[in-house]
């Protein structure tokens, strides 16, 4: 049986070490959603499957984060799955992540001088990995951050919207919420074109704004958005949340 059936495995595995192994990941992946609400926690794809948003879930599934590097739902409806859609690519992102991780170390070659305290070691181990950070963010929590940071002077302004552009995933959630506020428009088209064209890392957004209406915003940003992989929802739909 090879670790985490990943054909590349180096070497083969007992039942009980892959055991432990589906047990420490689902620890770290459990314990790595902190900055979800607690009710979002076990959102799922699968939970479209009898919806009008099935393909859209199936196509956001298969996202690679690579190519393209920005994904969006756009709909000017509420509560059609929007922020659900974005919880489940957080935690996929999450999850793919660490999984690769665990794997990669788990095929050092020092592994195998530690086969009876599985267990310890590998926390051990995955205590000095260097992670790559992720954040589920919204428009409306990154302007009271940075008014926060005004009023306590903790950090500035441009401190704040650097670590969201290095962020290595970001999930905006609830864009362009803050349309009429130019201040909250500049820092949001910052974050969006630092992070797609100089970074070079995924970000996936929701927003209840057509792409016309993001263009009569800004033009710059709705070229970002509908040159990647957009998904603008506007027939009728009955409310999600009446489903869950």
């Amino acid at each position: 049986m090879e670790l985490l059936n990943q054909e590349e495995t180096l070497y083969k595995i007992s039942e009980t070490e892959e055991r432990t192994f589906k047990e420490i990941i689902s620890y770290k992946f459990t314990n790595s959603l902190t900055e979800l609400n607690p009710l979002w926690i076990n959102r799922n794809f699968k939970d479209f499957d009898n919806t009008p948003l099935k393909e859209v879930a199936g196509k956001l599934s298969s996202w690679d984060f690579i190519n393209p590097i920005i994904s969006s739902i756009l709909s000017v409806q509420n509560g059609i799955g929007k922020s659900h859609l974005a919880t489940c690519i957080y935690k996929k992102y999450v999850y793919d992540l660490i999984v690769e991780s665990f794997t990669r170390l788990t095929a050092s070659e020092d592994y195998l001088g530690y086969p009876d305290e599985l267990r310890k070691w590998v926390n051990d181990k995955w205590k000095n990995q260097c992670y790559k950070k992720y954040e589920f963010l919204s428009e409306k929590k990154l302007a009271l951050i940075i008014q926060d940071s005004f009023n306590n002077k903790s950090s500035s302004q441009y401190d704040i919207l650097e670590n969201y552009c290095k962020l290595d995933f970001l999930v905006i959630d609830d864009c362009f919420s803050m349309k009429q506020n130019e201040f909250a428009r500049q820092n949001i088209f910052y974050i969006i074109d630092e992070r797609a064209e100089w970074n070079n890392k995924p970000t996936f957004i929701t927003s209840n704004l057509s792409i016309k209406e993001i263009a009569d915003i800004d033009t710059r940003i709705a070229d970002r958005i509908r040159n990647s992989m957009m998904f603008q929802i506007t027939d009728k739909m009955e409310s999600f949340r009446k489903k869950l």
